[in-house]
């Protein structure tokens, strides 16, 4: 976009977009031009507004996704598309409606299923333990507040109890599992050979006017696309931490200052035995399941093995099973009362009986490591990779300022950028908009390169963001347009073709002699045969696979012997038997195969449920979405 400005912000166009600018603001003044930017609507759901806020964050955790899936092979225009905002829009209507429906059934998380959730996420855990800080930051990097993500989180967990109960509710009929099971067991005698097409070696010598008309008659296998040389300045987080150097008493402070980076937190892991103790319960009840409790630990005591005793009395299934192990305690994690126990403990103690609102527990407390702070000349060469990172950071994300200004400044060429910044100005092999080597292999710097105020205009493109850590502005230093080569420089791929071809077609004929052979019985010479493996799915090498392909699509009659042929990939010859087939029998499936196979009908079946729960939900609403909103660019949506 400011390519475009620039283009075009000379003359009587220029005052145009000054006057457009200043007068709103002029009116109603800077702030008010941009409250409520992200009230505007993109759509509504039975009256309930989606904001375009809510369509931006959407839109930029798909613009994350996909740049991690595809890293510097992320291409913007992916998503940047008015079909792509027209999905993500429809996704948010029927999130919405799935969360109305939650809502309005009850569905939600708990807080102490909330507050479960979030303590036993890794991301949130710092040596093993939940970390304040890092959840802070894990949610602000999203752009929510505790109370908005949590929100969400309640919200999600509604829906996942809609789609469990959608899922558990999936009925697999017993036949179908029985007949996909007889197709995927079903055994196949066969066997097949190989005629080769013995590649360029064994091919019939290619004339020049053969050369010459495969030439003219495929010209767009000879095409070269348009291309570009392209001089580029590249800046580097990594260039900036080279060029940092500290020393000892810079080290020792960035130590001292993050000494929580270094340090160990107090670890605790406890087991327990839980005698439950129902709500309703009398005191006569509770008082004999204490007494209960108090006679396990004094058992206990007297050196009867805590996991033993787990077994016959622990009414806690979860960590029974475990010997009663609970993992590592973390502050927050459990109800007061046990919490309190196992931060009063030391290794190895049993406690008396703690009473909670689930009954009573026998605590012991079976691994406690203190605190502690890894030693200065331990973390020294961490701590000053660490430093330098930070302070790199910092002095990145400025000088990536300095350098988007100067680049944008300096339009008709890289020099003044790359002499201020200390860059050089490199240049390009020749770039394709399809095909370029490193840092030409990301879409976006090809598709900046090929824009028209690179290739039209002569203008510096504007910098672009490879990665976090990686930007790069480009120029055009030469072009070729589109062009058919010249015969010189591809008569020597063309004749390596001819020659396979050529391989290939003769291979063919000696395949279907063979073939006409076996069926009538007057082969002459003994063929060599490989078995197939019986089951499709034990083929392993590339041929096999492609032979069993074959093999299982046809239809056999039994008492004959099939004889088929087909080309394989590389040119050869495939020429297979097919002598019988014998159906699969269900009950010869393992344990694991019909459980797979359940768990793949149940999902299919809870998937289409829930596809249909959620199209009914939407026929059923009075949606409205602002299409104009979304032909806008994505940036333009944002800010109205």
């Amino acid at each position: 976009m400011l390519l475009t400005i620039r283009k075009k912000s000379q003359g009587w166009v220029a005052w145009v977009i000054v006057i457009i600018i200043t007068i709103p603001f002029a009116l109603f003044g800077i702030s008010s031009y941009f409250e409520g930017a992200g009230q505007i609507p993109v759509a509504t759901v039975d009256g309930d507004k989606i904001d375009a806020q809510t369509f931006e964050n959407a839109m930029e955790q798909r613009r994350r996704f996909f740049r991690a899936q595809f890293g510097s092979n992320f291409d913007p225009a992916m998503v940047d598309n008015p079909q792509f905002r027209m999905q993500v829009v429809e996704g948010l209507v029927s999130n919405r409606l799935i969360q109305i429906y939650a809502r309005e059934q009850g569905l939600r998380l708990s807080d102490d299923a909330l507050r479960a959730s979030i303590v036993s996420t890794p991301e949130f855990q710092l040596d093993g333990k939940f970390d304040q800080d890092s959840y802070n930051r894990f949610v602000s990097a999203r752009g929510y507040s505790v109370e908005g993500y949590e929100q969400q989180l309640r919200l999600s967990g509604g829906i996942q109890q809609l789609e469990s109960g959608l899922s558990d509710s999936a009925l697999v009929n017993p036949l179908e599992v029985d007949l996909l099971l007889a197709l995927t067991l079903q055994i196949r005698d066969a066997d097949y050979t190989v005629v080769a097409a013995g590649g360029k070696s064994q091919g019939d010598p290619v004339s020049d006017e053969e050369k010459r008309e495969e030439y003219a008659n495929n010209e767009a296998r000879y095409m070269q696309d348009d291309r570009l040389k392209l001089n580029y300045v590249k800046l580097t987080l990594d260039d900036i931490v080279n060029d940092i150097e500290l020393d000892e008493d810079e080290i020792e402070q960035a130590y001292e200052a993050n000494k929580g980076q270094y340090s160990r937190a107090e670890t605790r892991i406890a087991s327990h035995i839980l005698l439950g103790v129902p709500r309703s319960a009398d005191e006569t009840k509770r008082s004999a399941v204490l007494a209960k409790a108090q006679a396990l630990v004094a058992r206990l005591n007297e050196g009867e093995d805590f996991a033993v005793l787990v077994e016959e009395f622990s009414e806690d299934p979860g960590s029974k099973r475990q010997g009663g192990d609970l993992g590592i305690i973390a502050k927050g994690q459990m109800v007061p009362e046990f919490e309190a126990a196992v931060y009063s403990m030391a290794q190895g103690e049993i406690s008396a009986p703690v009473k909670t609102e689930f009954g009573y527990h026998i605590i012991k407390l079976t691994s406690l490591e203190e605190a502690s702070i890894k030693p200065y000349a331990d973390v020294k060469s961490e701590v000053e990779t660490a430093e330098k990172n930070r302070l790199a950071r910092t002095q990145f994300s400025e000088t990536a300022e300095t350098f988007r200004t100067l680049v944008f400044e300096e339009p008709e060429n890289l020099e003044a950028a790359a002499q201020a910044l200390g860059l050089d100005v490199q240049v390009s092999d020749w770039v394709t908009q399809t095909q370029g080597a490193d840092d030409f292999s990301s879409p976006r710097v090809r598709a900046a390169a090929f824009d028209s105020a690179v290739l039209e205009d002569d203008l510096n493109s504007e910098v672009i963001d490879i990665s976090d850590e990686v930007l790069i502005a480009v120029h055009k230093n030469q072009f070729e347009a589109q062009h058919v080569k010249a015969f010189a420089e591809v008569e020597a791929d063309i004749e390596t073709l001819i020659q396979q071809q050529k391989a290939a077609e003769k291979a063919k004929q000696a395949g279907e002699s063979l073939i006409a052979s076996l069926q009538q019985g007057t082969i002459q010479n003994e063929i060599s045969f490989d078995s197939l493996p019986e089951l499709r799915s034990e083929s392993t090498n590339r041929v096999q696979r492609q032979v069993a392909e074959q093999v299982f699509k046809q239809q056999w009659k039994s008492g004959e012997t099939l004889v088929e042929g087909f080309s394989l990939n590389n040119g050869d010859y495939a020429v297979y038997r097919l002598k019988g087939v014998t159906p699969g029998d269900p009950a010869m499936a393992t344990t694991e195969q019909r459980g797979q196979l359940e768990t793949q009908l149940a999902n299919r079946d809870a998937n289409n449920a829930y596809r249909l729960f959620r199209e009914s939900l939407r026929n059923n609403a009075d949606v409205e979405i602002f299409t104009s909103v979304l032909e806008d660019d994505s940036d333009t949506v944002a800010a109205q």
